[in-house]
């Protein structure tokens, strides 16, 4: 069922997801029908300069970014140039991508996510890789 959540509601819960980037939890719905094995679990996140990790997605997805820009590497098929996302740009991961994200830019990034996953994943932590 749709469910509306107003920005009063999600702005101010921010949580840290690695230094210098978070994430803001309050977006999450966990109520699934008894008999579902995944759902979609939302983003909204803000990186900051200087932001660095690696994620790997257990499902299917799709990034936007609002404001800023940010970048990519493939880590699957390493030795390719770096995705540069700016406002406006969209990137598709398929299940089992493992990227690592930098943020360069002085005024950060900004952006939405969806993800289709397990309902056994409660959270986007949950993709972060430890180095």
């Amino acid at each position: 069922m749709p469910a509306h959540i107003p920005r009063s509601e999600y702005e101010g819960n921010l949580h840290p997801i690695v230094p210098k980037s978070v994430t803001r939890p309050d977006i999450v719905n966990h109520e699934h029908a008894s008999d579902a094995t995944r759902y979609l679990l939302p983003v909204l996140f803000t990186s900051h300069q200087g932001t660095q990790l690696v994620m790997r997605y257990p499902g299917f997805g799709v990034i936007h970014i609002l404001e800023g820009e940010i970048q990519y590497e493939d880590m699957v098929t390493p030795g390719g140039p770096p995705t540069i996302m700016r406002a406006g740009s969209v990137a598709y991961f398929e299940p089992n991508s493992c990227v690592r994200w930098h943020c360069a830019s002085a005024s950060g990034a900004q952006g939405f996510g969806v993800f289709d996953v397990p309902v056994s994943v409660k959270s986007c932590d949950e993709f972060v890789v430890s180095n």
